[in-house]
């Protein structure tokens, strides 16, 4: 649980290889050979062999711009394989070696203190976490580190300190230039709906409920704002589920789908449209249970807007519909046994 949570960089390894070959500008092929065996490595599963190209490469080219990805990727191997205190290590000396380089120090503090928090060290996690929030040179890193402190004590059930370290997250927006607007907009939607969770993790189905109306029609113009002020309705509606106030629950369902339903009827928005059809159809399928009108909607949506990168989505709620030889029938919350993808708001232009 709490490695899905606590933001772990770990888990991009590929990605961090990329980034290797992406920076990689120089005509030598033998640096380049070294990171493309690395890659394979890594997509092969062997970890440790990896490692021993990644040291290599650092042995043989430690003046190589690249160096402190190598070395950086290397705590990134280790913390995927779950050897936590070999990944703080090597994230170490990416502070040791590379002080000049601020936003890789700055992500090997935050990659230490995720290591320490995926093995329940909570008070050096948040040690590291409560510095970084206090660096007034980086307002965002300052903000993501106060969001991971309040997940932490969620995540330790401690719902005091977990509802003050999220109001002092959302205290802390707006975040000052030059963060655009919208970023902070956008943060702050994530820490209220995360304060949202929190209270109902909690028990406190009603201030679950006041949190997320607030985000309804908050943030005119802003696309993803749009898009969660609606879904906070099939939100609150599982929280009613939860506490089988199953009459509340779909009438909150019932709402989402009016607003969907209102989005799909503009076709001078494609895009939109087939974002809210297929939200309608996860509606349906998740929260409703009503295969047969969620089948319906993804169909059309795949039909409708072969092109658009919802009808992926579309087609795979298609997929998992027709793996279901038969309904399931509703457990005693009201919600069919049946997986969704994910709240995917409208692409930002």
């Amino acid at each position: 649980m709490v490695k899905k949570r606590i933001i772990l960089s770990s888990l991009a390894v590929l990605t961090a290889t990329a980034i290797l070959l992406g920076t990689a500008g120089c005509a030598r092929k033998t640096p380049e050979k070294f990171i493309a065996d690395v890659q394979e490595a890594l997509k092969q599963g062997d970890y440790p062999n990896a490692i021993i190209k990644l040291e290599d490469f650092l042995e043989k080219y430690p003046n190589d711009p690249r160096a402190i990805n190598a070395q950086f990727q290397i705590g990134e191997v280790y913390a995927a394989q779950g050897k936590f205190d070999k990944a703080v290590q090597e994230y170490q000396k990416v502070i040791d070696k590379y002080p000049a380089k601020s936003e890789l120090n700055m992500g090997a503090k935050f990659a230490i203190a995720a290591c320490y928090a995926s093995s329940t060290s909570w008070d050096k996690a948040r040690d590291i976490w409560t510095k970084l929030s206090q660096d007034t040179t980086n307002a965002l890193a300052a903000s993501k580190a106060k969001f991971n402190i309040a997940r932490s004590y969620e995540d330790q059930q401690d719902w005091t300190k977990a509802e003050a370290a999220y109001k002092d997250v959302l205290a802390y927006y707006p975040l000052p230039k030059p963060f655009p607007k919208i970023a902070s907009e956008n943060a702050s939607i994530e820490a209220t709906m995360g304060l949202a969770g929190m209270y109902s993790k909690a028990g406190k189905t009603e201030k679950a409920v006041q949190t997320l109306t607030s985000l309804q029609g908050k943030y005119p113009g802003n696309e993803y704002a749009q898009g969660v002020s609606i879904y906070t309705q099939v939100m609150i509606g599982d929280i009613y589920r939860k506490n089988k106030q199953n009459a509340k629950a779909i009438d909150s369902y019932k709402k989402a789908i009016a607003a969907y339903s209102k989005i799909t009827s503009d076709k001078n928005v494609p895009d939109k449209a087939a974002w809210a059809t297929m939200k309608m159809g996860e509606v349906y399928a998740g929260s409703l249970n009503d295969l047969d009108t969620a089948k319906k909607l993804f169909q059309s949506v795949v039909k409708e807007y072969p092109k658009s990168q919802w009808a992926q989505y579309a087609q795979a709620g298609l997929a998992r519909i027709n793996q279901v030889k038969s309904v399931p029938s509703k457990d005693t919350t009201g919600k069919a046994n049946l997986p969704v993808p994910p709240i995917a708001p409208p692409a930002k232009k």
